[in-house]
């Protein structure tokens, strides 16, 4: 009975952190498309669905290695603390990293969105050398030219709308019941085995041999599409 209950606090875990990623890469789904819709006109006239298709499946495959990066601890804390029943410390540090995600990834698209509208082209570490220039002309650059009360509402608004999917699906069953149905002890360890495989494939952006970096990542035939393969975290 014991061991009943520890496998369905392990599928219900399973399934949170299976959404997890699914919210993850739909983020940046949505905003991938945000972005090519708000700077559509710099998209050259030539352009046919085939590219947005490349460019949309490219960028998904970079968007499944960040998904992964933010998945790893708590992957790693359920493969080893379900163990010894620790399902309610395994919960609260995938909320951790949920959290973590919604502001980290709403915070740094939003900079992405205000940077490429002055410099044309992605979020990079080349913003960091702002911290040697001229702060107080820095400061008055963004003040003047960024809205920044308005980006930051903006920000808060999104934390609270993802916060708020991630607490109303925390006890779905849409997943769970699909997992809980797996009872034979063969069928565990396939289910195990392949979701290793698939977290495995995430951290790589592939199921094949060549993962998924920068230099790959021109795939379209026009520059800016080309510009949002990468999302904000992999094009630091």
């Amino acid at each position: 009975m014991k061991t009943n209950s520890r496998w369905s606090n392990f599928v219900n875990e399973l399934s949170n952190l299976f959404f997890f990623w699914f919210f993850a890469v739909t983020y940046f789904f949505l905003f991938r498309v945000f972005f090519i819709a708000f700077f559509h006109k710099q998209i050259s006239q030539s352009v046919d669905v085939s590219e947005y298709l490349k460019v949309l499946f490219m960028g998904f495959r970079f968007d499944c290695t960040v998904a992964a990066y933010f998945l790893i601890i708590p992957f790693f804390s359920l493969a080893i603390l379900s163990f010894k029943d620790k399902f309610n410390t395994i919960k609260r540090i995938r909320i951790v990293f949920q959290y973590l995600f919604v502001i980290l990834s709403s915070i740094i698209c939003m900079i992405t969105i205000n940077y490429f509208r002055e410099y044309h082209d992605q979020f990079n570490n080349f913003l960091f050398l702002a911290l040697y220039d001229d702060q107080k002309a820095v400061m008055n650059t963004i003040v003047e030219d960024f809205n920044p009360l308005t980006n930051i509402a903006i920000v808060i608004l999104v934390i609270i709308i993802c916060i708020y999917i991630f607490r109303k699906t925390e006890n779905r069953q849409f997943i769970y019941s699909f997992f809980a149905k797996i009872q034979k002890k063969s069928s565990r360890i396939a289910l195990i085995v392949i979701t290793i495989f698939l977290f495995l494939s995430c951290l790589r952006g592939t199921f094949f041999t060549v993962p998924a970096i920068r230099k790959w990542a021109g795939v379209s035939k026009d520059i800016f599409l080309n510009k949002t393969v990468l999302n904000p975290f992999r094009s630091l």
